[in-house]
């Protein structure tokens, strides 16, 4: 019989749950702050924790040639220790035995799969600026392949918290095949995002965090697109988990459906 947290995972494509406390909160900005210092040279601004609340008031001073060093697809990422996540995920558990049959899992940070940008023990991060359509992306999956169970992702905020913050999503839309036609093309985002007519279908919202929630989401699930309205920048996190018995670098990833 499935728990709770299993059960609602497969019947709504993600579930709302607390994972962290605030010390671990702190120590994740501390990891982008540290991350964004080594890869802009320390031009940035970006060099405390209310620096990240406010950088988008001090985008003269940080420009978006400096900004887009350390947002790359290739470099947005920091790193994360499978024993420190081990200890908070418990509670996910039995929603791993339920779509693997095991709890083997693998860190693993994707940015583009053309380019092999494949991270192990690696959880991306992004910066979102109010009401930029630009920092937020559209509308899109993350599944790599066919085999649309093989992993999860795991999103939550550091900074920016409640609905008008939260990532978007379309509830139960990870039980539709996305059909090939549904889909944009386009070269200059690594998401496999969709047409405006097709996402007609579905009906979005927006869960409202507190502080150390996450969202839980199935790779298949359609999800961003819509921009930051609060007043503060949002700094996320995401994790990947994925099967540790059938993952691959070559096997996992369908370069014919990612890019």
């Amino acid at each position: 019989m499935l728990d709770n947290i299993a059960k609602n995972f497969l019947l709504n494509g993600y579930i709302k749950t607390k994972l962290f406390n605030i010390s671990d909160i702190l120590m994740f900005k501390k990891k982008i702050i540290k991350r964004i210092a080594s890869l802009s040279k320390n031009q940035s601004i970006i060099k405390n924790h209310n620096d990240l609340k406010f950088c988008h008031k001090k985008k003269k001073q940080d420009g978006e040639a400096t900004r887009n060093s350390y947002l790359k697809s290739d470099t947005r990422f920091i790193g994360i220790e499978k024993n420190f996540l081990k200890k908070k995920i418990k509670i996910l558990r039995p929603l791993m035995k339920s779509l693997w049959g095991h709890c083997n899992y693998k860190i693993v940070w994707v940015g583009s799969v053309n380019k092999n940008q494949i991270k192990i023990n690696k959880a991306g991060f992004r910066i979102v600026r109010p009401n930029l359509n630009v920092d937020s992306g559209s509308p899109h999956i993350d599944a790599y392949s066919k085999n649309i169970n093989e992993f999860f992702t795991i999103w939550f905020p550091l900074v920016g918290h409640g609905s008008k913050y939260s990532m978007v999503i379309a509830k139960g839309s990870h039980k539709h095949h996305h059909p090939s036609q549904a889909f944009e093309r386009q070269k200059k985002i690594l998401s496999r995002a969709f047409k405006q007519k097709y996402l007609k279908n579905f009906f979005f919202i927006r869960p409202n965090l507190k502080i150390g929630e996450v969202i839980v989401h199935h790779p298949n699930l359609i999800h961003g697109g819509k921009p930051n309205i609060g007043r503060m920048t949002r700094t996320s996190i995401e994790i990947r988990l994925f099967n540790a018995k059938t993952f691959s670098k070559k096997k996992s990833f369908d370069k014919k459906i990612c890019n």
